[in-house]
């Protein structure tokens, strides 16, 4: 919740473009694909409602893996059903809020892998893979 506080809440947005025209809002989007660790940091986005600083979050779920187990937390799932009973509850109180205009759209987004793009290699610093390839566009 930090991070995103700090690298996308009170980043500075530029009042106009390179061609001179002029920025409106930006949309903010998430991408969730974490393996599994959705179940842990999906409740901390939305307890501490950093979540609602996007306009969309979409990803997926990973109910497959089960048994899930986290150390250090009280959480753990021993079937696909206990997770996904879960996950439908998360939801549910994301859309249940009035004061927290985030959608969440399940997708699974491995397009990536098909782009005939090869990965890029773990050495690269973020400017190299910012100047890499097109921007997402919104």
């Amino acid at each position: 919740a930090k991070w995103i506080q700090r690298e996308i809440n009170e980043r500075e947005i530029p009042k106009v473009t390179l061609s001179g025209r002029e920025y409106s809002k930006p949309k903010i989007v998430m991408k969730v694909d974490i393996e599994g660790s959705e179940y842990v940091v999906m409740p901390d986005l939305i307890v501490t409602g950093a979540i609602c600083q996007f306009d969309l979050v979409f990803g997926e779920t990973h109910n497959n893996l089960t048994p899930l187990k986290f150390e250090n937390r009280s959480l753990s799932f021993e079937t696909k059903t206990s997770a996904q009973r879960y996950e439908e509850a998360l939801f549910k109180v994301l859309q249940a809020s009035r004061n927290c205009p985030v959608r969440w759209r399940s997708v699974d987004d491995e397009s990536y892998l098909h782009d005939g793009k090869a990965l890029p290699p773990s050495e690269m610093t973020p400017q190299q893979l910012a100047q890499r390839g097109p921007k997402l566009s919104l």
